[in-house]
């Protein structure tokens, strides 16, 4: 039986295919059959790569059939390659390709023999499997088909059983390695050759650290990214790699700790390399079947399968819990802010305070003095989310901890920058904030400010003036000593004290409203009380920035005197 074929690697599958049909049909053995299956691919694989190189239009003759006992394949091609004893040939580093095909072949059939004739290059392989059957009569042939194919599919709905129960396993195992286990389990079953199997994983700095083995033998627990090795070498091509002769393989690899043939499958998910799945079989004369390698392939993708599922299980709840304590924290933060404001004859108070993320660095308070006054706190901590929301929660503290300075707010700020400023400048971080006292009976607002935006004052019909002293913002230095400004209020006099949230706003052209036209824009938008004030204030805030999501913390304190 003969045919031919052009120099490319994908027509030698037909051919394998014809010479493994003749072969089988005459009684050859399935073992025998798949070694010089095996063996004719390398020899036409080397026949294309080295015979026809720089001849595409070449062709290659494959002919094989019986003589007596032996089996023979004949490989003729247009080259010149006539290399030595194969079985001497097992290069240094069994993991280069060169050499590993010629010692392949010599390791699968009985005799390999290589010359030279007047066409070229002939390739000869043989080997002793007894006589041929006579080939069995057309009713012979379809009764063995349809046998064939009955078992076959028999088979298949056993591989196919096995699989579905593999990933009832992926959906009910307690844990990944569990999982892992029960697939080496179902695997076993399905090779029906003693094996054992051993998963690595990819690791941030590429090494690669085995969380599953099975051996008999100890196995180191990590690779080194510089470690060369068969394992490496599936991460590094993404391929999967066939040992047929572990022993072979360098010391330091190791696969060489064991003996008979492995196969090494990439674990991919959506092209990521994740890791390598090992499978050894110790007492194996051939190599995986084509059968088995699937087994092994369909395997390591249940395990990608599962690697990812299992990280993006930990994304989420990860995800979940930081959600559960940023709602957390906006309930304390928003629980620390004043609910009630103290109520006067002569004065209505009011603040709110909205922030840009679940939690933010702004923060204002209202605390009574005696009866006599109270004291207005406004901050803003640099930055915002979590930190900035735990320096504003210490500010408040602090400020809390000095209330017997609460009528001197200049010494109440130095005091508290004082006691904080070493913390801040450790976390290179720093808070802008104002203090007011405002004494009921003398209608005066003392006013110290640490590098926060200015207080607007409305007075009369007249346009919106600034007022405090600029000073360093807390945390820049702890022996900074705060300035005082008073101001006298008279009836009608209302006070807006605020955060650079509310005047750094832009509005679609990217153009920010800025503190000039806020100041302009304030006497016409404050005709009510504080309360409609505020909301007011933030509906013209939401209509300047066309509703964009605010990036910025954004509080206001409002004072306004009515007689």
């Amino acid at each position: 039986m003969q045919c031919e074929l052009s120099a490319h690697l994908d027509l030698s599958r037909q051919v394998l295919d014809e010479l493994s049909a003749f072969a089988r049909e005459r009684g050859l053995d399935a073992e025998s059959c798949r070694a010089m299956e095996l063996a004719a691919a390398e020899g036409i694989n080397n026949a294309i790569e080295h015979g026809c190189v720089g001849k595409p239009e070449a062709l290659i003759r494959v002919v094989w059939g019986w003589s007596g006992e032996i089996f023979e394949v004949r490989i003729l091609d247009p080259g010149s390659f006539a290399p030595g004893d194969p079985r001497q040939l097992l290069p240094n580093d069994p993991l280069k390709e060169s050499g590993r095909g010629l010692f392949l072949m010599a390791s699968l059939v009985d005799e390999v023999q290589h010359r030279l004739v007047d066409s070229g290059h002939e390739l000869t392989l043989r080997k002793k499997v007894g006589a041929a059957k006579p080939r069995a009569s057309a009713l012979e042939q379809l009764q063995q088909a349809v046998e064939t194919m009955a078992a076959d599919l028999h088979v298949t709905y056993e591989d196919f059983s096995a699989l579905l129960r593999l990933s009832e396993d992926l959906a009910t195992a307690s844990t990944f390695e569990a999982f892992v286990a029960m697939a080496c389990r179902r695997l076993r079953e399905l090779l029906q050759v003693e094996s054992c199997c051993s998963l690595r994983l990819l690791e941030d700095d590429g090494s690669l650290e085995m969380i599953y083995g099975e051996s008999q033998r100890p196995v180191p627990l990590r690779l080194e990214a510089a470690r060369e090795c068969v394992e490496r070498l599936v991460i590094r091509n993404r391929h999967e790699e066939k040992v047929y002769h572990c022993s072979a393989l360098p010391l330091e690899d190791p696969l060489h700790a064991t003996s008979g043939c492995a196969f090494a499958d990439p674990v991919l998910f959506q092209d990521k390399i994740l890791g390598v799945f090992t499978v050894v079989q110790p007492k194996a004369t051939q190599p995986f079947s084509e059968r088995q390698a699937n087994f092994v392939r369909s395997v390591s993708d249940f395990l990608g399968i599962a690697l990812t599922t299992l990280s993006l299980q930990g994304e989420r709840s990860a995800r979940e819990r930081a959600s559960r304590e940023l709602e957390i924290a906006a309930t304390i933060q928003t629980a620390l802010l004043p609910r009630e404001f103290p109520e006067n004859s002569n004065y209505r108070i009011f603040g709110q305070s909205r922030s840009a993320m679940e939690v933010g660095g702004d923060y204002f308070d209202v605390l009574p003095v005696r009866n006599v006054g109270v004291l207005l706190v406004i901050a803003d901590v640099m930055g915002k989310g979590v930190p900035a929301a735990l320096l504003a929660t210490i500010f408040r503290t602090a400020v809390r901890s000095r209330l017997d300075l609460a009528t001197r707010p200049g010494l109440l700020l130095s005091a508290v920058n004082q006691q904080i400023s070493d913390d801040l400048y450790r976390l290179d971080m720093f808070i802008t904030a104002q203090v007011a006292y405002l004494c009921y009976e003398t209608h005066r607002l003392f006013l110290a400010n640490a590098g926060h935006c200015p207080v607007l004052r409305l007075s009369g019909n007249g346009p919106a003036q600034r007022h405090g002293i600029q000073g360093y913002p807390l945390g820049v230095g702890g022996s900074i000593r705060f300035k005082e400004e008073v101001i006298a209020l008279d009836p009608g006099d209302r006070l807006l004290f605020l955060t650079d949230g509310i005047f750094e706003i832009e509005n679609a052209g990217h153009h920010m409203l800025g503190m000039e036209q806020l100041a302009a824009d304030v006497p016409n938008l404050w005709k009510e009380s504080p309360e409609q004030f505020s909301n007011a204030l933030f509906e013209y805030l939401n209509i300047f920035s066309h509703s964009a999501p605010s990036t910025d913390d954004r509080t206001v304190l409002m004072v306004q005197r009515q007689g």
